[in-house]
């Protein structure tokens, strides 16, 4: 899909002749423009020690390589967002295969990092994630989530361009499922949340407060559930939303048990890590076992219903939080989760995934899972068993120490000049 049948398919021509409009007072025929955005939006970053991930589109990254160079001196992560600014839904396998090759060989000629994808216009199929798999990618994060948190009133003709953006993005409801990392084989998936700037601005017309009271509601339903939360802020509409942004970060940095704020390439190589520990209990005595938890300091133990000792401290609701590295736990029955031989593995690695330690069922468990399912409607069935469930528990935090939920920053840098738009008209 080429930039006008973008246009044609998601924005309709009143948005896009807005956009456009207002792309021009934004972005400059050279650089200059666009790298004072960037240190402005850096800066604020900088005030609040947060490091960003910029999804580029390749053909950016090689026509303006002493950006993308100053940007990494200043701890941006640059991710992958295609060769050309596409709908990469309308190629085809091979020809995926290729603008993923030319993509790889522009940030291996800059020596970035190949760690992290975006697909433009958060467009992706099963056949583009197969492809970024090849090529051994980390993360990718095309995937939206749409939280129905605009509760201010919206013109019907503004509610229509909503609706028409959220059906393009194929975004999924936030409240079906968990917000929280996912895998595709060995590629894992971070939803990016909307609604997100584009939407917020160009199609609702909101103010930068406005902005910033729609994504406090965002991080407030996130650190609630402990899930994840991936800002999108385009670089071209910080000045618009920079007051929303800082408001939303001060918030952040005030909620307890913490938030953790880190680029997607460090939370993508955490939840990696934490989902490939193994811990096992040993048996210490009657209804007493022994945990060993590796690097404690930034793994953190969850327990609920159990006595330790060392004692626990109190976390939130009926969980409590555990930092030492070897507790003893006791508990009138076994604190893990028995699988049942039916059990297919994509649940069990889901329920890992949340934190709880499984093991095959046994009669010392009180809470047993019987699933013969992976589909969501049996992950909703689990995740609900477990979380209003009273027996006694443990699990690894999803996230490091005690934070409670994440969020990461993140902007499609999609253009650095008039030219890298005006080049989009070109394109299949």
């Amino acid at each position: 899909m080429g930039y006008l049948e973008h246009v044609r398919t998601s924005k309709g021509l009143s948005t896009a002749w807005r956009r456009a409009r207002a792309l021009v007072q934004q972005v400059g025929p050279t650089t200059q423009r666009m790298n004072r955005t960037l240190d402005a939006y850096l800066s604020l970053l900088d005030a609040f020690h947060i490091h960003p991930t910029f999804p580029t589109p390749a053909a950016v990254v090689h026509a303006h390589p002493a950006t993308a160079q100053e940007l990494r001196s200043r701890g941006v992560e640059i991710a992958v967002h295609g060769y050309h600014h596409v709908d990469y839904t309308t190629l085809s396998p091979a020809e995926q295969e290729v603008h993923i090759e030319k993509a790889v060989a522009y940030f291996r000629e800059q020596g970035l990092p190949l760690i992290g994808f975006r697909a433009p216009y958060l467009r992706w199929n099963t056949s583009l994630l197969d492809v970024l798999a090849r090529h051994r990618f980390v993360y990718d994060s095309s995937l939206s989530v749409y939280w129905d948190v605009v509760d201010m009133p919206i013109p019907p003709d503004a509610h229509a361009r909503l609706q028409r953006v959220v059906h393009f993005y194929r975004a999924q409801d936030a409240a079906s499922e968990p917000v929280l990392p996912s895998w595709h084989g060995n590629l894992l998936l971070l939803p990016v949340s909307l609604p997100d700037d584009e939407i917020l601005v160009d199609r609702l017309g909101l103010s930068g407060e406005a902005v910033g009271r729609v994504w406090s509601r965002i991080l407030a339903r996130t650190h609630e559930q402990g899930e994840l939360f991936v800002l999108q802020l385009h670089p071209e509409r910080f000045g618009a939303c920079r007051d929303g942004l800082a408001h939303l970060l001060q918030e952040a940095q005030a909620l307890s048990p913490p938030v953790w704020i880190a680029p997607l390439e460090e939370i993508a190589r955490w939840w990696r890590s934490r989902t490939q520990l193994s811990l096992t209990l040993r048996a210490a005595g009657p209804h007493t076992w022994e945990l060993a938890i590796p690097n404690a300091q930034r793994v953190g133990l969850l327990v609920r219903g159990v006595r330790t000792e060392p004692a626990s401290t109190q976390w939130m609701g009926e969980w409590q939080w555990v930092s030492h590295p070897r507790v003893r736990i006791h508990s009138p029955a076994r604190p893990t989760v028995g699988l049942g031989p039916q059990v297919p593995p994509d649940l069990a690695r889901y329920v890992r995934d949340l934190g709880y330690l499984t093991e095959p069922v046994t009669a010392e468990h009180v809470i047993v899972l019987e699933e013969s399912e992976g589909d969501a409607a049996a992950r909703a069935r689990v995740r609900a068993q477990l979380e209003e469930s009273r027996v006694p528990l443990i699990r690894v935090n999803p996230w490091p120490g005690n934070s409670r939920s994440a969020l990461a920053v993140t902007g499609d840098l999609d253009v650095l000049t008039w030219w890298d738009f005006l080049a989009r008209l070109f394109l299949a």
